[in-house]
């Protein structure tokens, strides 16, 4: 008699076999219902419960026969999931993120005339690599059906500026230069270099990429550049404007120069000077009786880490060593608002203003002549009514804009 005959002859009654496959069909359960009998199905009959729900994948015959002994509910098959495939991208051979943080020597001493403010290249050299994307692997649920898998996107390669691209998926440079990454294309920007002053000897300076002034910038000239600017010596009087700006001997303002950098301005010190960034200002030493201007951030904390007098704003925060003196000198402070956004506002509410008033006297103008039968009037007199009537409509448009450029300053 075997194991599973009952002692009367009669065949056994066993426990019920309920296959369940999950919503994603990757998964098959077993599991069984005592009620009627404790007798645990056979290995055989529990494959050929699976077999009939269609179950063919993946099927785990350790966790069978271990479910046929103890008579617990088990995991029997298990799909493959699918592999999906990598999106191409672009292994760059550079990093910006050293771009404006002050160099440190081994003892981890901050020198805030060496900024890394420039990342630079090399004719010849390789800028980014593209990597294809892959096509991963397609799976298979337990009823033996295959789970098609997501193939990775192209990505599409473009050279920038003064770069070409080789074998389809290198970049390389094609001058001496900064590398410029706008998050689509990768190129390399001239640098112009200026052994000395900017002064006489080279008027003023307007240059697409970056630019170097080893001396100083004389008064009353002008450095203007796309690119970074960095200034070896003192800024006098002048108008500075670029990307990042660097002034390694400070500012002196003169109260007349301007220095404005769209992204960080570093310099030694400020002197009566008017300076903007549309991020952050770092001053290593102190700033006197200037006019500074930060979208985020203005940080002053060299060896006197000095504010004292003048008028500091900073969208988000202003950090110094020490603010004011024991002589009382008036220094204003203002956090909270970005500067350069309050004073697009300002001017935004200056242009309503202009124009509403010029709108207001065409309205006044065409309700006069509204009274006129102006069929009757001369051709000049129509032309100039034709030409308010235009002139109207403009006008309205141009508030129209103005209202919702304040709204989003």
């Amino acid at each position: 008699m075997s194991e599973h005959e009952r002692a009367d002859g009669e065949r056994p009654i066993y426990s019920k076999i309920n296959i369940h496959i999950s919503s994603d069909k990757m998964v098959a359960t077993v599991g069984f219902d005592h009620t009627e009998s404790n007798t645990h199905p056979t290995v055989e009959m529990i494959k050929k419960a699976l077999q009939d729900k269609g179950v063919v994948f993946g099927i785990d015959e350790a966790a069978i026969e271990q479910g046929a002994k103890d008579g617990k509910d088990f995991e029997a098959a298990l799909g493959k999931e699918p592999q999906h495939g990598e999106d191409a991208y672009l292994k760059k051979n550079y990093d910006l993120g050293v771009k404006g943080r002050p160099k440190a020597d081994e003892y981890d001493r901050v020198d805030y005339k060496d900024m890394n403010l420039f990342v630079l290249v090399k004719q010849g050299e390789l800028l980014a690599e593209r990597i294809l994307q892959t096509d991963g692997e397609p799976g298979m649920n337990v009823l033996g059906v295959k789970v098609n898998q997501k193939k990775g996107r192209p990505l599409v390669f473009k050279a920038g500026k003064n770069s070409s691209i080789r074998d389809e998926n290198f970049l390389y440079a094609d001058i001496d230069g900064q590398i410029v990454d706008t998050g689509k294309v990768i190129g390399v920007d001239p640098r112009l270099v200026i052994k000395d002053d900017v002064g006489v000897g080279t008027g003023n300076i307007d240059f697409t990429g970056a630019v170097s002034v080893q001396g100083s910038v004389q008064a009353g000239f002008v450095v203007k550049a796309t690119g970074d600017i960095e200034v070896g010596g003192i800024v006098s009087g002048a108008e500075v404007e670029g990307n990042n700006v660097l002034i390694k001997g400070g500012i002196q303002g003169m109260n007349r120069g301007f220095v404005k950098a769209r992204e960080t301005l570093m310099a030694f010190f400020a002197e009566n000077a008017e300076i903007e960034a549309g991020r952050n200002v770092t001053i290593a030493d102190v700033v006197l009786n200037s006019q500074v201007r930060a979208g985020k951030k203005v940080t002053v904390l060299g060896k006197r880490g000095q504010i004292m007098g003048g008028s500091t704003f900073a969208g988000e925060e202003i950090e110094a060593t020490q603010i004011g003196n024991p002589a009382n000198v008036a220094t204003k402070l203002e956090v909270g608002v970005n500067p350069m956004v309050q004073r697009q506002y300002k001017a935004a509410c200056q242009e309503y203003g202009d124009t509403k008033k010029k709108l207001d006297e065409i309205k006044k103008t065409l309700a006069t002549l509204g009274k006129v039968d102006i069929s009757k009037l001369p051709p000049e007199r129509q032309e100039m009514v034709a030409k308010l009537g235009k002139g109207r409509f403009q006008l309205e448009g141009q508030l129209e804009r103005l209202l919702e450029e304040m709204d989003g300053l």
